[in-house]
């Protein structure tokens, strides 16, 4: 190593390099002095926010470069179809959702037939196995399949729909919703050959994209704080109280928190003291946080074990 390498190595061990003139030697001490090291563990720089009421739709609180929004509804939705029965259907007749075709029979095929629908004794009957048929059972996605009614009241060898699951069902009426969120379902498109069995558009519609970090008013600070808790830590319930998209801060977790107050922390020592924390919007000035940045993080510091120091500080002008 060259002097000046090993001056800025003694240096960050706490070693006065001018007491070794001779580089080979100060080398080799120094390497014994790192063999014999510790590590004094830092601290993780945090911060509080404080939230003194309830938030309004709108408010925002924001730590580093993510800002999360508090909303009334999540603006995500998932675009939707109808399909009215004012009859019941004929054997033969069709329903196709998205390319998709279900053909409706008084009695399933013998070789089986696969996505053919058992039309039953009224129309209520048949929309329930269609129902059945779209969901491959009476779970929907994302739950795992169970195939009931599989081989008597729709086909075997019917699949799940990749594209949409079958949802509120009445007598004379099947919903179909999108998997995703999102605009694209709006463009899957939807036909019926049945003269009683009419689709309200021939495309689902209403589907809107997922907007990340959003938190769902609640109307008592203490759930809203528990629901910005597991937006930040990107846990338990997406989608229910905060929106999906939504990932786990890069910066900071979400740790202690009750009724009032919500401490986050930073993942690392070296950069907790660089992030922000602010409250862009706070229509009623409800949040406060300690300070304009996390604070008190120590970052991780070798140190030379003493008894190594104590060992060798003889040596230090003993050639060592």
């Amino acid at each position: 190593m060259q002097r000046n390498e090993l001056v800025n190595l003694a240096n960050n061990l706490g070693f006065d390099p001018t007491t070794i003139a001779n580089d080979s030697k100060l080398e080799a001490h120094l390497k014994y002095l790192q063999t014999n090291q510790s590590t004094m563990a830092g601290t993780l720089a945090t911060g509080t926010l404080t939230q003194g009421g309830a938030a309004a739709n709108g408010d925002q609180v924001k730590i580093g470069d993510v800002t999360y929004t508090y909303v009334t509804t999540l603006t995500g939705v998932k675009a939707t179809g109808t399909l009215t029965s004012t009859g019941v259907f004929s054997d033969g007749e069709t329903v196709t959702i998205n390319g998709k075709s279900y053909t409706f029979k008084t009695t399933l095929s013998d070789p089986v037939q696969m996505n053919e629908v058992l039309i039953g004794a009224s129309a209520a009957a048949s929309l329930d196995n269609l129902k059945l048929a779209i969901n491959q059972g009476g779970t929907a996605y994302p739950t795992a399949v169970d195939n009931s009614g599989v081989g008597s009241t729709w086909s075997t060898g019917t699949v799940r729909h990749s594209d949409v699951i079958a949802t509120t069902n009445a007598n004379d009426s099947q919903v179909v919703q999108a998997r995703e969120f999102g605009t694209a379902a709006n463009e899957f498109t939807t036909s019926s050959t049945a003269a009683s069995n009419t689709w309200g558009a021939t495309k689902l519609s209403g589907g809107v994209a997922n907007v990340p970090n959003e938190i769902v008013l609640t109307g008592v600070a203490a759930t809203e704080l528990d629901s910005l808790k597991l937006a930040i830590n990107n846990s338990a319930t997406e989608g229910t109280e905060y929106s999906y998209g939504t990932k786990a801060h890069p910066q900071v977790t979400a740790t202690t928190n009750d009724a009032t107050t919500q401490v986050v922390q930073a993942r690392d020592m070296a950069v907790g003291e660089d992030i922000s924390t602010t409250d862009p919007v706070d229509t009623g000035t409800v949040f406060s946080w300690g300070a304009t940045t996390l604070a008190s993080g120590v970052a991780d510091q070798n140190a030379v074990n003493a008894a190594a120091v104590a060992q060798t500080g003889k040596g230090q002008n003993a050639n060592v």
